[in-house]
């Protein structure tokens, strides 16, 4: 069973990633649908690939390391909340940098989009994988009781 794990299972998320790659190729979403008065985006399919890419990179491990690799609650719960506060803090981040650069160096028109604004600099920051970080780590954290159940295993410090 493990050779099957370790052979076949990273093929497919290989696979699973160069497919999330390939969705910038697509015909549908090729267009720059993320423009206003705050700027204009990179085009939409561009944008889904690299997001669905981070989630395959991202999420698949967050789940095998909790489940398959049997690591301690606290471990994974240490994990998972650095997960959270990471993408919590890179989106706060993106916010206030907005607040801070973008809003006193603009018009005064274009002021009153500040929050399409900050919607979309978090959504055109591809570079970070902050809301894969973000979901990932809620989840972990939500289903990681039920994952491992009464099979925790037991830290124990007197051996």
């Amino acid at each position: 069973m493990r050779l099957l794990e370790y052979t076949v299972l990273p093929v497919i998320w290989a696979g699973l990633l160069l497919a999330a790659l390939s969705m910038g190729d697509m015909q549908v979403l090729n267009q720059h649908s993320i423009c206003g008065p705050w700027g204009c985006g990179p085009p939409t399919n561009a944008l889904v690939a690299i997001h669905v890419a981070w989630a395959v990179v991202l999420w698949p491990s967050s789940f095998y390391l909790s489940w398959r690799v049997r690591l301690p609650r606290p471990v994974v719960k240490t994990v998972s909340t650095v997960m959270i506060m990471v993408g919590l803090s890179g989106l706060v981040g993106i916010v206030v940098w907005q607040w801070a650069v973008w809003l006193p160096n603009t018009s005064d028109w274009a002021a009153e989009y500040i929050w399409q604004r900050c919607g979309f600099a978090i959504a055109t920051a591809s570079d970070w994988p902050l809301f894969q970080l973000l979901f990932a780590g809620t989840l972990v954290k939500g289903i990681q009781p039920a994952i491992r159940g009464a099979e925790a295993p037991k830290l124990d410090v007197a051996e």
